[in-house]
């Protein structure tokens, strides 16, 4: 399977309340659409629009009886992929339950991934919200000298 193209729909972000210690970052990412497309220079590959949308969520903390939303990133576009004819025929027929097959989910998941995380770690310094994907804190080893 290989990346032809990528292109973002829908770009969104909004801070609503101010933030608090101990949130919940929430992010859902969902195929939403998977068609057939033509494209003539393609001669052994079938071509693919696959749709998709992600969401990262900012909520306040769990314990809060009722969770109160506070910042949204939104993400919402489609990309253009070259698959084999087994992948494709595989993916378009699981497709028609709304289902996609892990060994096709993955790689996509990915795509989708790389792009998206680098417009949302920008749109979340610009709007001072804690990154999305929670780095571990780094202690400093000591050094031992020999």
């Amino acid at each position: 399977m290989r990346l032809i193209g990528f292109n973002f729909t829908q770009i969104a972000a909004e801070r609503k309340n101010t933030l608090q210690p101990g949130m919940n970052i929430n992010t859902n990412l969902e195929l939403t659409d998977v068609q057939e497309e033509k494209i003539d220079m393609l001669k052994d590959k079938t071509p693919l629009k696959v749709s998709f949308s992600q969401t990262v969520i900012y909520s306040s903390s769990k314990e809060a009886k009722k969770q109160e939303e506070c910042a949204k990133i939104t993400f919402a576009g489609s990309m253009l992929i070259a698959a084999s004819s087994e992948d494709a025929k595989e993916l378009l027929k699981s497709w028609k339950k709304k289902e996609v097959p892990s060994g096709i989910k993955i790689p996509l998941f990915n795509i989708i991934l790389t792009k998206c995380s680098v417009k949302a770690l920008q749109l979340q310094e610009e709007l001072n919200l804690p990154l999305h994907p929670q780095l571990p804190r780094l202690t400093p080893q000591p050094t031992q000298n020999k």
